[in-house]
């Protein structure tokens, strides 16, 4: 026993120095080089590892740029061996490290759809602006003259506009239908108006008119922001594929994706109900295809965003100068989630006080509700409003509902004026499409508290024929207390007959307003040209022609009107003056937004928008460009082909981004060079060839042309000017205005 213990005791001795020696660390271990490999994909990483025994060890850094999970407690160097899912594989005739990780454990990879990003809009260069609209109608021995006459006052400081209206059978004749100055923030989607407004009001609320100060949110400043949130989706690739987005047929490429999971954020931009399909193709071109019923109210705003409308001042009764009660009202809503935005609203004015709460949720993907809740107080006005609406819509289906009760005697702000509230209100439609055409149902139904009631209700069908026709029948039902019940029956067909826009269209409605009626159109293109329309009532001798003249100064028309109890004729003209950047121009509709472009002086050039012909420049090199839209790129070109030699541009469009309300300058980047015709001669006093080359100071610079001519800036004393060609290499010197010769050939 003790031989047994004595001999234990030896081995035991002898083996403690192993026992206690350290395992030998990366830095002892053999220094090895390999290319990166990260799920089958190189990632162009080359870099150093260590090797010891069997244990392979990586640098930490290398593995945090990759993604990769790291063990709790790891030093600089990392053993992969503890690394969490990771498999390793070595190729060394290859000197190449591949990493593969298991599908959970994989980083997501996240493709975002972010919001463009918005330019710097430019803000209105110092002018003026006339928009003017006369018409003239003569029927008989009458004559009636009406006319509108809009002047701004536009530039840096915002907008000063006046709006007045002309009827020579009103009494007054004149009446000014509204002045403000108004102030753009598109940085901020604020505006500030003074004078004549609109308050917005909310959906379960009633908008007003009134003169004072407007301040509030206007995202409409800001037409690279989606306010109402989307649908997002998560998924996860078993292979890297490329990922394609499908809503509505419209396909939109969204990039490639590693395998393991990934996640979008929000899908592209879209509206209402349906299905949206996520398309994964892989290298084979086999496709996975992913969908996902989506349901997008614009009712909502996306999460943390908000936005108000405060006013205050006096209600305006109708139009003119009748100011009367003093109020002040503040709306305002915040988007609490993307399934979820909070509303309220509080008015004050003339003892009345009216406050409320509202709020609309999303019910899964299929629809949306809005619940809104106001009371009012004061005077005769003590009285409460409940607000209930929700829209479906899901493919083929959609329906709209909008219930609205009034309790006591509830008022608003726009109640003070005469516009009474009704007692009951409420709005019904449904839509269902299917293959035999798309059908409608639609139901109005208003109570007032005097117990008059109005009621309509319609039915409606329309089908597409032949691919461009269109075919329509609506049944229609109006029930009014005090009056005889009203139904009628409308057929409409429509016949496209060229690519021009020109049609036949029959339209026929049965019952107490019993009409048939034939009429052949073309409408006036968008730029310059001309339309017209023919209209008959086939039960009657009436006959309609109208014409219409889109030119490059004014929109024109002309209408006529036959019939047994006489003829009238009406001639109209609608268009704008406009005095910016030190001239006047004459032009049609100025629309939201327009640009004086400056071409360099050159006259006469083609200018473009959007690709398509606009005009050509003044002789002051000078073109009105109208219609542009505000803080939205418009893109603006010129036809290259037609600049002359000495003028030149880096590229033949630029993007405007105009403020709303008036007109900028912009420059199309082109600019006058010095260059003149010179004329060049060989040392004999020959023509210098053609395509021989031009050089300063050892630089090419242009090939010579016919007649031995190059557009190149007269030389300097200090610049040297070389010739070279098949005849060798000279150097020129100038012996005569806008000519050079070679000094020596070599």
């Amino acid at each position: 026993m003790r031989a047994w213990s004595w001999w234990m005791f030896l081995e035991l001795a002898l083996a403690a120095p192993a026992l206690a020696a350290p395992e030998p660390g990366p830095e002892a271990g053999d220094i090895v080089v390999y290319d990166v490999v990260l799920q089958d994909r190189t990632t162009g990483k080359v870099d150093e590892f260590r090797r010891v025994g069997d244990a392979l060890y990586a640098p930490r850094a290398l593995l945090q740029e990759l993604g990769l999970p790291l063990p709790a407690g790891s030093g600089e160097w990392v053993d992969l061996r503890g690394v969490a899912g990771l498999a390793v594989t070595v190729d060394e005739a290859r000197q190449q490290l591949s990493l593969r990780l298991a599908a959970g454990l994989r980083p997501l990879t996240v493709l975002y759809f972010p919001d463009q990003a918005a330019a710097p809009a430019q803000k209105l260069a110092p002018g003026l602006s006339l928009g003017y609209a006369f018409s003239q109608q003569r029927s008989g021995s009458d004559t009636a003259t009406a006319a509108r006459f809009t002047p701004r006052l536009f530039g840096p400081f915002g907008v000063f506009s006046h709006d007045t209206l002309y009827n020579s059978e009103d009494q007054p004749r004149w009446r000014r239908i509204d002045s403000y100055w108004q102030q753009d923030f598109p940085a901020q989607a604020r505006q500030l108006r003074i004078g004549d407004a609109i308050a917005p009001g909310l959906a379960w609320s009633r908008a007003w008119r009134y003169g004072g100060v407007h301040f509030g949110s206007d995202y409409s400043l800001r037409p690279d922001l989606i306010t109402y949130p989307l649908p997002g989706f998560r998924g996860e690739a078993a292979v890297p594929s490329a990922l394609d987005i499908v809503v509505n047929g419209l396909r939109t490429p969204q990039g490639q994706v590693p395998d393991g999971p990934f996640a979008i954020p929000r899908l592209p931009l879209i509206s209402g109900g349906g299905e949206a399909l996520v398309v994964m193709t892989d290298a084979l071109g086999r496709e996975q295809v992913s969908r996902v019923p989506f349901y997008v109210s614009t009712h909502l705003l996306r999460a943390g965003l908000s936005d108000f409308s405060l006013d205050a001042g006096r209600l305006r009764r109708g139009f003119g100068d009748r100011y009367t009660r003093g109020f002040a009202a503040l709306s305002a809503r915040h988007g609490f989630s993307d399934s979820l935005t909070l509303e309220t609203q509080a008015q004050a004015g003339d003892g009345l006080r009216s406050a409320g709460m509202g709020l609309v949720t999303r019910v899964g993907q299929a629809g949306a509700v809005q619940l809104a809740v106001s009371r009012s107080q004061g005077g005769t006005c003590a009285g409460s409003q409940l607000y209930l609406a929700s829209e479906w819509q899901r493919g083929w289906f959609s329906a709209r509902s909008v219930q609205q009760w009034k309790r006591d005697e509830f008022c608003d702000l726009a109640a003070l004026e005469g516009s009474a509230l009704p007692r009951r209100q409420s709005q019904f439609s449904l839509g269902v499409a299917t293959a035999i055409g798309q059908f409608n149902l639609s139901r109005i139904a208003r109570r007032e508290d005097d117990g008059s009631a109005l009621l309509l209700e319609s039915a409606s069908w329309s089908q597409r024929l032949l691919e461009r026709a269109w075919l329509s029948l609506a049944v229609q039902r109006l029930r009014e207390s005090g009056k005889d019940n009203d139904s009628a029956v409308q057929l409409n067909l429509l016949l496209p007959l060229d690519d021009a826009g020109t049609s036949l269209a029959f339209d026929g409605i049965s019952g107490a307003r019993d009409r048939r009626i034939a009429s052949l159109q073309r409408p006036a293109p968008a730029g310059l040209g001309w339309g017209y329309r023919l209209e008959s009532a086939l039960e009657r001798s009436d006959l309609r022609v109208a014409a219409e003249w889109r030119t490059r100064n004014a929109d024109l028309s002309l209408e006529a009107d036959y019939s047994s109890s006489g003829t009238a004729v009406r001639a109209g003209a609608e268009g704008a003056l406009v005095w910016l950047d030190g001239q006047l121009f004459a032009t049609r509709r100025l629309g939201d937004a327009f640009a004086v472009v400056d071409t360099a002086g050159v006259a006469n050039l083609p200018i473009q928008r959007e690709n398509q012909w606009q005009g050509r420049s003044n002789a002051q090199g000078r073109f009105l460009v109208t219609e542009l839209r505000p803080y939205e790129a418009n893109r603006i070109g010129y036809d290259a082909r037609e600049l002359p030699a000495q003028v030149q541009g880096d590229t033949d469009w630029r993007l405007l981004y105009p403020y709303r309300g008036g007109g900028i300058r912009a420059d199309l980047g082109l600019r006058r060079s010095p260059a003149q015709a010179l004329q060049l001669r060989l040392a004999d006093g020959s023509l210098a060839p053609l395509g021989a080359q031009v050089l300063l100071d050892g630089r090419a610079l242009q090939s010579v042309g016919y007649d031995g001519l190059v557009q190149l800036p007269p030389p300097t004393p200090r610049q040297r000017w070389q010739l070279r060609g098949s005849f060798g290499e000279c150097t020129l010197r100038s012996v005569a205005p806008a000519q050079l010769q070679c000094e020596t050939g070599r």
